[in-house]
Order: structure tokens, then sequence, then C-alpha cells
């Protein structure tokens, strides 16, 4: 054995480490990329169910305070709602599920893509022409007739 068969054994030696690690690590971020993004869609829909309840809970309120207030009564809230949940913008829908007053909030995020729904129920009907509305602050009124939500100006 001379002295360049070592050098070149420390070589080998040093190249095959740095390979198994090189893979090892690869492994564990493969192994756990899909474990992260699932507890993020997780974490997303549990925040979409809080902020749904919400939403429902200040319409709720709405509803109570305008029969209070009679046919020439006005009421207005605002619902502080985030913009964004995680990193990304949502959308929601209010749709009447055909039952006397029950209506569905379908808030629906981008990024990860997740749905939560969120029932409720009112004695005032609800405005049904406002269609799909970004994640934000929003406005709850009642106008005398019915009541409508709208994202706040």
């Amino acid at each position: 054995m001379t002295m360049n068969d070592r050098a070149v054994s420390t070589a080998v030696g040093y190249a095959l480490a740095l390979g198994i690690v090189t893979l090892l690590t690869i492994g564990l971020v493969m192994g756990f990329a899909p474990l992260v993004t699932g507890q993020q869609a997780e974490a997303t829909h549990s925040t979409l169910e809080v902020l749904g309840n919400d939403l429902a809970g200040d319409i709720e309120r709405v509803d109570h305070l305008a029969a209070a207030a009679g046919p020439n009564g006005t009421v207005v809230l605002r619902s502080e709602l985030p913009e964004r949940v995680g990193a990304s913008g949502y959308q929601i829908e209010i749709d009447e599920t055909g039952e006397n007053q029950r209506y569905e909030i379908r808030l629906r995020s981008t990024g990860p893509e997740t749905i939560a729904t969120v029932g409720f129920r009112t004695g005032i009907e609800i405005d049904d022409t406002t269609g799909t509305l970004d994640g934000g602050p929003l406005e709850i009124r009642y106008d005398g007739d019915r009541l409508v939500v709208s994202e706040d100006a």
C-alpha cells in the first residue's frame, strides 16, 4: 500500500458520506412535506370555521336587533373579519338551504384549498343577490325589509 492509496480512500469515504447524508436529507424533506401541508390545511379549515361562526353570530345579532327595531328601524353592524387566512385570501358565500330561512355560510380558501361550511337560521330573510364576497370587514345591515351582507367600503 502506498501513500497515494490512502489519499484516494479518504476522498472516496468523504464522497460516500456526503452522498448518504444528502439522500437522508432528501428523504426527510420528502417524508415531512405532506405532513406539514396537511397540518396547514387543517389549521386553515379550523380558522375558516371559526370565522364562519363569528359571521353567523353577527348576522343573528343583527337579525334580533332588526326584529326589535321593526319595519321602520335601521340596524348596521360591521363584522371585523381578517382579509387573509394563513397565506391566502378567502371568499364567502351565503346561500339559503331551501328551508324556512336557514342559511349556510361557505368560506373557501385557495392556498391551501379548503372549504368550511357553517349553518344558521334567521327570522328575517337575507338578500340573496350578494354573490361571492372577499374576506375582510363586512357590513351587515337591515334595510326595513331584509338583511343585507356586503363588503365594507
